[in-house]
């Protein structure tokens, strides 16, 4: 018996009676009408899908990205999600005459790719040091942006005559992100 291409035989029956499945019968001493009836099934092969390599946002300014395997005869994959940022899942699904292990037809990945910043620019505060007795030195504050908020602690003198030790934090805003910061 020769079944067509991915397909393998699944029983034989010679005269109403199931015989052990084989690629051939013959009938020996015919002397009357004999029936064979041949069934055929679909050759099911195991397969393991490669994974997808996900890349999560690293720094502001970039996406994140997902390398997907290739398609091929034996399993297809889809995404679900944009590929850049947030929840993304990879499905891949076994074509016609494969599985996956646990007879599995489909198997998925997921993962947070996280969200996009754009990067944040702080601008460095300025001094002007003492240039003569009886001066002070002047500290300027940079101005808030839309990418930075600046803020001193202890509070800022009324008078500019700075004379104690302060901390000038720069906080990137909501959607921002500095880079690079060492």
């Amino acid at each position: 018996f020769t079944p067509s291409a991915g397909y393998e035989v699944d029983e034989v029956e010679v005269d109403g009676t199931v015989v052990p499945t084989a690629s051939s019968y013959t009938f020996s001493n015919v002397t009357a009408g004999h029936t064979i009836h041949v069934t055929f099934k679909l050759t099911i092969t195991t397969i393991t899908p490669t994974p997808p390599t996900f890349h999560p946002i690293a720094t502001c300014g970039e996406d994140g990205s997902i390398d997907i395997p290739a398609n091929t005869s034996a399993v297809v994959y889809s995404l679900t999600g944009n590929g850049i940022s947030g929840l993304n899942k990879v499905t891949a699904t076994a074509q016609t005459g494969y599985v996956f292990a646990g007879g599995l037809t489909t198997k998925e990945w997921e993962q947070d790719l996280g969200t996009r910043k754009e990067c944040a620019t702080a601008v460095a505060p300025t001094y002007t040091p003492i240039t003569a007795c009886n001066t002070w030195g002047v500290f300027t504050m940079p101005g808030n942006t839309a990418s930075v908020t600046w803020s001193i602690s202890p509070a800022a003198p009324v008078d500019d005559h700075w004379a104690n030790n302060y901390t000038l934090t720069a906080t990137a805003n909501t959607s921002y992100a500095f880079e690079n910061l060492a």
